[in-house]
């Protein structure tokens, strides 16, 4: 996601353990472009992009203890822009990981708890989407995707599928490009989504 090359079995171990990331990103490129830019979220984010680190508000990725309400002060800070973010920044980054614990804890996606934490989720671009200007550009995407079993670090296509949504209050005139991998993802789960 933040390369924009396909991801292999080596990055998503590199991702993992928390390596540095060397190479081109968005992140990269925001800061050669001397974009502000600030962070919020887990803190594997600052782990893996080291012009992160100066910029960010963020809490352990893998404590379970408190992390929703970790979680839940982070977007309230990042909301409320006390550390300096709303509208200050040109690039706000917001990464939410507290589903993807209970992905793990669960094994299950049909559960409530997962279910309530999407509707929260859902409820927090709805605010941030009525907070923002005409000029902004909200991307709402995940970093992966996930299987109804909440695996997601293996090679599968519901494991490596993820979605990018784009929110404006302006006209977005996006590309409509049909890409083979587009028209797979689109024949195979257009039920879920009609």
């Amino acid at each position: 996601m933040m390369t924009g090359k396909p991801s292999n079995q080596m990055d998503y171990l590199f991702t993992f353990f928390h390596f540095e990331h060397d190479g081109d990103s968005l992140i990269e490129q925001a800061i050669a472009k001397k974009k502000t830019l600030f962070h919020y979220g887990d803190k594997m984010w600052s782990d893996l992009f080291t012009g992160v680190r100066k910029c960010t508000c963020n809490f352990c990725s893998y404590g379970k203890e408190r992390i929703f309400e970790k979680e839940k002060e982070t977007y309230d800070l990042f909301i409320s822009g006390k550390k300096g973010s709303w509208p200050r920044h040109e690039i706000n980054l917001l990464h939410m990981i507290s589903v993807d614990s209970l992905g793990h804890e669960l094994c299950d996606l049909n559960r409530g708890e997962i279910r309530e934490r999407a509707v929260l989720y859902n409820t927090w671009i709805k605010e941030i989407y009525n907070k923002m200007d005409k000029d902004t550009l909200l991307v709402v995407t995940s970093d992966h995707g996930v299987t109804n079993q909440g695996e997601h670090v293996g090679m599968t296509d519901d494991e490596l599928a993820s979605f990018c949504l784009f929110l404006s209050k302006s006209k977005i005139n996006l590309s409509k490009e049909k890409s083979k991998k587009r028209k797979f993802y689109s024949s195979k789960y257009i039920d879920e989504f009609m």
